[in-house]
């Protein structure tokens, strides 16, 4: 018994201090706030298939069909959603290409990563501000999604495009 009272707080120290669990944050929200290529910090929510943009919790205008924001590259992209493929279309122009998820950088520059989830979304932050992101931090956090996450939710979803992702 003198084992485990020993042995157990090192173990969980263990743990914490490990690359997968350093920085672990996920959760379901109705908006996600980022950066827009100007760097303004907003919030975007779903209107239907269309999102509403709020700078400093006011509206920007109407609902509108697409949104700019700096994506972990440090480039401007723009995201809409595409019915028909049920997933966002991330790009410039003619570069927009199918896309299951955003990568965004957030009001704090750390890099985010969300997928739709019905009305709102669910997000994880992938790295913090000035950490580069890795195929093996993202089937770190994939591994990581999948045990947290009961199957069939959207972080089991999650967890599975980051697994395609890493492997690219």
């Amino acid at each position: 018994m003198r084992v485990i009272s020993w042995a157990a707080p090192m173990v969980l120290a263990a743990l914490s201090v490990s690359p997968a669990m350093a920085n672990p944050q996920a959760f379901e929200d109705n908006k996600v706030h980022l950066k827009t290529c100007d760097g303004n910090h907003v919030t975007v929510r779903w209107l239907g298939d269309d999102f509403k943009v709020a700078l400093f919790g006011k509206a920007t205008g109407a609902a509108q069909g697409s949104f700019e924001f700096l994506g972990w590259d440090g480039n401007c992209q723009k995201a809409k959603w595409n019915t028909a493929d049920a997933a966002f279309a991330v790009g410039n122009g003619d570069s927009a290409r199918p896309s299951p998820f955003l990568k965004y950088v957030a009001e704090d520059d750390a890099k985010w990563i969300g997928v739709r989830n019905g009305d709102g979304f669910f997000v994880t932050r992938v790295a913090k501000a000035g950490e580069n992101v890795s195929n093996t931090r993202l089937a770190e956090l994939a591994d990581w999604l999948k045990r947290t996450s009961p199957e069939f939710t959207p972080g089991a979803a999650l967890a599975k495009q980051l697994s395609i992702a890493a492997s690219d």
